[in-house]
């Protein structure tokens, strides 16, 4: 018999987990995995941290309006777009900055392609112009120097999005900052 103090809380004895509980456990968390398909919940870039400069004819181009988009695919799926599009607007060096598209999503462990890109558009003298690329699998900022050519091409791309029909192809170069530069 459990002697009590008046005024007191009966605590229950601290129970030992057995064996049996934890090979209950771990079936539990096996049987979730697989129900999902072997997946992971990660955080996931979409669109990395961008700081660019936009140029034309090899000058900064003022007050154009720049849109990052995050999307992803799987394997023949059709393209998904994510978060919330970034809409900034150059400066008078022609200088923009956006911060990264992130998203908690369930990742495939084995056996699905996983591809999250971005992409970078640019609306400047009455035209659209574009450049994606594949996300890096870092979260280093990236440095953006984009070029408006004089003769640009179609934008075309494996899936032939309809939001980017009509648009220009842009050229930009790339480069990873250390991790914590940039503005964005």
């Amino acid at each position: 018999m459990v002697r009590t103090i008046p005024g007191t809380v009966q605590r229950a004895p601290f129970r030992r987990f057995e064996r049996h509980d934890v090979m209950r456990n771990t079936v539990i968390a096996i049987l979730i995995c697989l129900s999902c398909g072997g997946c992971a919940i990660a955080l996931m870039t979409f669109a990395p941290q961008i700081d660019g400069v936009l140029e034309s004819q090899g000058k900064p181009v003022e007050g154009a309006e720049v849109r990052v988009v995050g999307s992803q695919y799987r394997n023949s799926t059709p393209r998904e777009i994510v978060g919330s599009p970034r809409t900034v607007r150059t400066d008078g060096d022609g200088h923009f900055s956006s911060t990264a598209i992130t998203e908690f999503r369930f990742v495939p462990v084995l056996g699905d392609t996983y591809c999250p890109e971005y992409a970078v558009e640019a609306r400047f003298a009455g035209q659209r112009y574009i450049y994606s690329s594949c996300v890096p699998y870092d979260d280093r900022p990236l440095s953006l120097t984009c070029h408006i050519p004089s003769q640009a091409e179609p934008y075309q791309n494996d899936t032939s999005e309809e939001e980017f029909a009509g648009a220009l192809k842009m050229k930009c170069e790339e480069q990873r900052l250390p991790p914590g530069a940039g503005n964005g």
